[in-house]
């Protein structure tokens, strides 16, 4: 019986590209993963995978020591929800003074205040931008 491996290369490559960009949001784990099997794979996966980046409290320093690859990004999530934004803003300013940085959407997520209008204000500056989402974050009580 005929597998996986007897497939001809083209259908593979289409089958990696097609299942890696069906999962890159949902889950990027499991497409990193994908991207180690072999070299081909990760030739395959790496521009799907890098095509959106998601900049967090936590992994902003790591956004930062990938930079020039995360440069290559045309969406960018930030979210933000942390006390103290000042690492993750740093971060921001760095990827958005790179002239390779041209994402077309970015979505921003931010608890309301300065630290927003900082964000919107680099994400407005950058002329590729075509669509800019914004999510506000209310803490404190409700009525």
């Amino acid at each position: 019986m005929r597998g996986f491996p007897d497939l001809p290369i083209e259908l593979v490559q289409r089958i990696v590209q097609d299942v890696a960009r069906d999962n890159a949001l949902a889950s990027a784990k499991w497409v990193a993963s994908l991207a180690r099997v072999c070299r081909a794979f990760h030739d395959i996966v790496d521009p799907i995978f890098i095509s959106t980046v998601r900049m967090t409290d936590t992994n902003c320093s790591l956004v930062a020591a990938h930079k020039h690859r995360c440069a290559r990004a045309s969406r960018v999530i930030i979210s933000l929800k942390a006390t103290d934004h000042e690492p993750a803003l740093r971060h921001l300013r760095e990827l958005v003074g790179l002239a390779a940085f041209s994402p077309k959407v970015m979505t921003i997520g931010i608890d309301k205040g300065r630290t927003s209008r900082i964000v919107f204000s680099m994400a407005a500056r950058l002329q590729s931008i075509t669509h800019i989402y914004l999510q506000i974050y209310y803490y404190g009580k409700t009525d």
